[in-house]
């Protein structure tokens, strides 16, 4: 015997149970992708000079709070990325999020551990 399965019926057209969840899945993994995106421009834009001062206020509001939050805003980019759309997106998400984690660790090194005097 077939397995029948649940039709919803939308505007006219039926509209599978899994057609639904898949839609709902690649609307996440852009979402993800979107985040991942805005947390990497976050990341990256410390080291950017901005035009009309935009990048001292962005860099005030990202290391005021704590020194730390460049680091978490690194790794849960790289997290979104990890669940975001794949293909070359993905890869560039992923490798923008390394380049920025790694870009804050060495000013960050060397900030907290260069510039002490004897």
């Amino acid at each position: 015997m077939k397995k029948i399965c649940l039709m919803f019926f939308m505007n006219g057209f039926p509209i599978n149970n899994l057609m639904i969840r898949k839609w709902s899945d690649s609307l996440l993994r852009v979402i993800f992708s979107v985040v991942s995106a805005f947390l990497c421009f976050l990341t990256i834009s410390l080291f950017n000079e901005m035009p009309f001062r935009l990048g001292e206020k962005i860099f005030n509001l990202i290391v005021a709070p704590n020194l730390y939050l460049p680091f978490g805003l690194g790794v849960l980019g790289f997290l979104f990325a990890m669940f975001g759309v794949k293909g070359y997106i993905r890869l560039t998400l992923l490798g923008l999020n390394i380049v920025g984690l790694v870009g804050y660790l060495v000013i960050f090194l060397m900030a907290t551990v260069g510039f002490q005097e004897p």
